[in-house]
């Protein structure tokens, strides 16, 4: 469809291999970043999507202070960034 993806990942659970078919790919950049910490993206952002978190059970068993962090400094880090791009979904009237 044309847009531009820009993920954060700090890879606690993850791995760069379940992004390797979009690496190369001129509409998508990757970088390594906690969403619990200030987000910053220069360029335009139309839309701000948050998934980050700990997936499975033994995750949050193991994860437990990491998976209350990504629930709730990762939403607050995730507005903020929606409202400082001026993002039609951070106004709260669409949540």
């Amino acid at each position: 469809m044309g847009h531009e993806i820009t993920c954060l990942d700090n890879l606690l659970t993850g791995s760069v291999d379940n992004i390797s078919h979009f690496i190369g790919n001129e509409r998508f950049r990757f970088y390594k970043h906690d969403v619990t910490e200030f987000i910053y993206i220069s360029s335009e952002v139309d839309a701000v999507m948050h998934f980050a978190s700990p997936a499975s059970p033994r995750d949050y068993l193991e994860l437990p202070i990491q998976t209350l962090k990504v629930g709730a400094m990762g939403t607050h880090k995730s507005i903020g960034l929606a409202k400082h791009k001026k993002n039609p979904l951070s106004d709260g009237e669409h949540v």
